[in-house]
């Protein structure tokens, strides 16, 4: 999308009967919903979205607003993204070139730069100096040094 548009992303919960009574709970929840690459800044997670629900039938629609807590466990999250073309193609049902490898370690290591992720090791990289996949994976990791660190 190029300019500021309007998209809409919407989630349908579909219930069919099994025999349990209707009158047990069913609770689905869609948590830490972000939207990349729209809005202001391109290379940022979009978390202020405005999110609307549309009950329907019997069914009831809670928003809340994301939790900044941590919880009683501060685990960190590694992103592993594949540092070749099989494994690539295996998850994104696309050819794996070193260019879309490259592509998804930088969006792992933009997620680094905000604070949304604390590392990123790409899963089976070729560890031969002269692999144009290591190259690519490199050359991410030599931009993502040299970039300015944001403190804001």
């Amino acid at each position: 999308m190029r300019g500021p548009k309007k998209i809409r992303v919407q989630f349908d919960v579909i219930t069919v009967r099994t025999g349990v009574p209707e009158l047990l709970p069913v609770i689905v929840r869609f948590d830490d919903i972000r939207v990349y690459g729209a809005g202001r800044n391109p290379s940022q997670f979009q978390t202020d979205l405005n999110l609307k629900g549309k009950p329907n039938g019997k069914f009831e629609v809670t928003i809340m607003p994301g939790s900044t807590e941590t919880g009683r466990f501060k685990i960190p999250l590694v992103l592993m993204p594949t540092g070749e073309a099989e494994q690539y193609e295996k998850r994104y049902d696309q050819r794996g070139t070193p260019q879309a490898v490259a592509a998804k370690v930088r969006v792992c290591l933009d997620m680094m730069k905000q604070g949304i992720a604390q590392g990123v090791v790409p899963y089976r990289t070729p560890l031969l100096p002269k692999d144009p996949f290591f190259e690519a994976i490199q050359r991410e990791y030599e931009a993502f040094s040299a970039a300015p660190v944001n403190t804001e």
